[in-house]
């Protein structure tokens, strides 16, 4: 399988997935080429800039220090930018949460609305057949004295008999209506009380973590053992710094020392003193130095930086360019050859 040709251009790089990681060719002075085979221009343009450096070497000198400074706040910036989307992510799921509680409460108005109609219904049932239990009554005490005075027994008892349907029926109809109305009574007690404060549901560190786009299985149970990063503001930033210098040590996201070197830079765990095992090499190296030459022409050879799609991720959200990003990392890797930053 031939290997990936370094990409120079913006337009090559945003041709490639998202979920696939990229590897750009970076000249010493920080201008991405398309390798170090590149054409003659290229390789004149760099001839002269080399002549314009060696000329102009002490003023350059005076302005390295100011740079410096400039990487730096680039850094911070961006660990400032992903701590931004972080609780912008979190609002946005909190928000969903007090939209779904709200869609619940209007739901329990709504049955609550639908079970005082249908009460009402039944309550106007039970009267209807009250009166009608009633008639049925006076219907068969009337059946009963007129019975009486034919001397007719057989139509006397048939009307006691309607009669003591009809009182049973009545008896039953009272009770079904007393219950209606005490059920009545307690809901409007209720209403009358003042509604009680139920707090939106919240999401748990564990929900919040599962939705998190473009995290690796053992970063998701890894984050799920250590919750506190996500709920402590402080500690989440503490996270992002040491997420990004792991990415710069070239340990791929998920490999032991990965997690080895976020757990060192948090406190969990104490510095490993052992040298790194030949399968945990990462696969990502840092950036080479400044200083490689080509062994034919003898001039700077181009600096080839990969990044993965978590880094990829990251540029995005920090709202640079992934070529940015790359040179980033170049001069945060020169920062910590010279001894400028710890």
């Amino acid at each position: 399988m031939p290997k990936p040709r370094p990409l120079r251009t913006k337009e090559e790089i945003d041709k490639v997935p998202m979920n696939e990681p990229v590897t750009i060719a970076l000249e010493p002075e920080g201008t991405v080429i398309l390798d170090r085979e590149a054409d003659a221009q290229a390789q004149n343009a760099l001839e002269l800039k080399e002549a314009l450096k060696e000329k102009e070497k002490r003023p350059r000198a005076k302005i390295e220090e100011p740079q410096e400074d400039e990487e730096k706040i680039s850094l911070k910036k961006q660990l400032e930018d992903m701590r931004k989307a972080n609780e912008e992510q979190i609002a946005r799921a909190n928000q969903r949460a007090e939209e779904y509680a709200r869609r619940i409460a209007e739901q329990e108005v709504e049955n609550s609305r639908s079970r005082t109609r249908a009460q009402d219904a039944e309550y106007d049932a039970i009267l209807n057949a009250i009166g009608a239990a009633e008639a049925e009554a006076e219907s068969a005490q009337r059946d009963i004295a007129t019975a009486s005075e034919a001397a007719d027994h057989k139509a006397v008892a048939e009307a006691n008999r309607r009669l003591a349907r009809a009182e049973s029926r009545m008896a039953q109809l009272e009770d079904g209506k007393i219950a209606i109305e005490q059920q009545k009574a307690r809901e409007a007690q209720k209403a009358k009380e003042p509604p009680r404060q139920t707090p939106p549901q919240q999401q748990t560190p564990e929900q919040y973590i599962d939705q998190m786009a473009n995290l690796l299985p053992s970063q998701r149970d890894w984050l799920k053992q250590h919750t506190e990063l996500v709920t402590n503001t402080n500690k989440n930033l503490r996270l992002q710094g040491a997420h990004a210098e792991a990415i710069d040590e070239g340990y791929p996201p998920g490999s032991q020392k990965y997690f080895d070197h976020i757990e060192m830079r948090l406190g969990y765990k104490k510095p490993d003193t052992g040298e790194q095992e030949e399968d945990d090499m990462p696969v990502v190296s840092a950036p080479p130095s400044r200083q490689a030459t080509s062994p034919e022409s003898g001039r700077p050879t181009a600096t080839r930086i990969t990044l993965t799609p978590e880094q990829r991720e990251i540029a995005k959200l920090s709202g640079i360019s992934e070529i940015e990003y790359a040179r980033n990392l170049q001069r945060l890797a020169d920062l910590k050859a010279s001894g400028g930053l710890q």
